[in-house]
This record gives structure tokens, sequence and C-alpha cells, in this order.
């Protein structure tokens, strides 16, 4: 049985219970007034006559109870009908309230799943426009890293020719000596105070003979007592400083070659020649001789 037929077969159920309410009603009222027209006989002769009839008080406080009684059950009857109606009124209310609310919700529902399908097609267009840029942004990286890594290698080949200019420069500038390299040698040369060094440079060039004089410029600061020797050597020259030692000198050399390679003035290790112990006239020499700069 479908929903409109169910409320019709209700209604039509509400309506009997109404009539058959309202004759119940009547019919206790019928029997309240017959209680009343039956002992009102016995109510007057009760109170006219005399001697007292007791029994006859006993009679009519039964039927009074009796007729108080049916009366209250009308009056309860009457009422519980009155309640009921109202009752089914405020369920009929609701019941509608219900149903409206049901509409607007299957409306919102409708609307919902409208909403949710749109949302879908959206979602998929997103997704779709994602992968679209995600390609994008892939295409972009790679670009990025191909256009790194042709920086960094414009990067590397300009640092190598950077490094080769300063070689250049560097090969290219002259020997100087500062502050901190004198110090050096006057701290490690302590021991060689008062000893005597040649300093030997090779003539002719304008750079090692300015070196040999700055050099032999920070020995004096440092205490030791300096000849400066030009002069030509035959057949290979070294490049940078080397030594010449007397047999006489080794210990001395060690201290020199140290100090000399803690100022950064030369490199380890220092070559080193040993004059022949047959000139005796130089057993005591030790002699520092510059080359052109290597």
């Amino acid at each position: 049985m479908d929903l409109p037929t169910l409320e019709t077969a209700i209604k039509a159920l509400e309506k009997s219970l109404d009539s058959l309410g309202a004759w119940l009603l009547v019919w206790t009222a019928l029997v309240v007034v017959g209680l009343i027209v039956e002992f009102a006989e016995d109510l007057r002769e009760l109170i006219t006559e005399r001697p007292f009839k007791w029994r006859l008080l006993r009679t009519m406080v039964g039927g009074l109870l009796i007729t108080i009684g049916v009366a209250g059950e009308l009056f309860v009857q009457f009422r519980a009908s009155n309640v009921e109606t109202e009752l089914r009124t405020n369920s009929h209310e609701i019941e509608a309230q219900l149903n409206k609310q049901a509409a607007e919700a299957n409306k919102e529902a409708g609307n919902a799943r409208s909403e949710a399908g749109d949302a879908i097609k959206q979602a998929a267009q997103a997704t779709k426009d994602a992968e679209v840029a995600r390609r994008d942004a892939e295409s972009f990286r790679l670009d990025i890293a191909k256009a790194n890594e042709r920086a960094a290698e414009a990067n590397k080949k300009a640092e190598e020719e950077r490094l080769a200019r300063l070689r250049i420069e560097e090969r290219l500038a002259p020997r100087r000596i500062n502050g901190d390299q004198t110090a050096t040698l006057v701290k490690d040369l302590r021991t060689l105070r008062g000893t005597k060094v040649v300093v030997f440079f090779i003539s002719g060039d304008p750079e090692t003979a300015v070196f040999a004089d700055l050099l032999s410029n920070a020995l004096k600061t440092a205490g030791l007592i300096i000849e400066t020797r030009p002069g030509m050597i035959f057949g290979t020259v070294k490049p940078g400083i080397s030594l010449s030692i007397g047999k006489n000198r080794f210990g001395d050399a060690n201290f020199l070659a140290n100090a000399l390679i803690e100022a950064g003035l030369a490199e380890k290790p220092i070559p080193a020649d040993k004059i022949p112990e047959t000139d005796q006239t130089r057993v005591d020499e030790l002699q520092i001789v510059l080359g052109p700069k290597g």
C-alpha cells in the first residue's frame, strides 16, 4: 500500500474514532441523567418524611457515589477526547513540518549532488591542468638544469682562466718580502745572530737584484751579517733560492733553510750544493744563491 493510500486510511480511521468517542459521551451522559432521575424521588422522601430512614440514606449514598463516578468518567472521557484531538492535531502539524523539512532536505541534497557533479568536473579539469603544468614544469626544470650546466661549465672555464691569469701574473710579478715574512725570519734566526751569510745573485736580472737587496735587508734585521755578492754562473742556473754550504756550516744551513721555508720565501726542499773541501778558504762559508724567479 503506497503512502497516499495509507494517509487516506488513517484519516478515515481517525474520523471514525472521533465519531465513536462522541457517541460514548452521549451514552455516558444518558447514564448520568438516568441515575439522577432514579434517585430524585428517594432523595425527596429522605428529606421530607419522618422518622428518618437510615436504610434509605445508605441507598442514596451508594447511588450518589455511583452517579458521581459515572459523571467523573463522563468528564474524563470528554477531556481525554479533547486531549486526543489536540494530540492528533499536533502530530499532524509535526508530520507536516517533517515532510516540509524532508522536501527541503531532498532539494538541498539535489543541489548538493549538482554541486558535487560540478565539483567533480572542476576537479577533473584541475587534474588535467595540473598534469599540463607538471609537464611544463618538468620541461622548465630540464631547461633550467641545462642552463645551470652551461653556466657551471662557463664558470669553471672562467675560473680556470682566472687561475691561469693569476699564475701568469704571479710569475711576472716581482718577488717581495712583507713585514710578516721579515718577522718570521727574525724569530727563526735568533740562533744565527752575528753569523755571516753571503747573498749571491745572478747579475744582469733587475728583478733578482731587487729581491737580493730586499732579502739582505730582512736578514740584517734578523741580526745576521750579510755580504751581497753579484756574479755569474756558468752552466745551468737554478731558479729561486738555493744554498752553497761549506763543511763547517751545515748546522747553520738547516736553520736558515727552515726559516726561509716557514717565511714562504722558498719551497721545501731547498736545493743545496756542498762547497768542495779542497777550497779551505770557504769551509766556513754559507751562501744563499738567488736565481731568476721560477
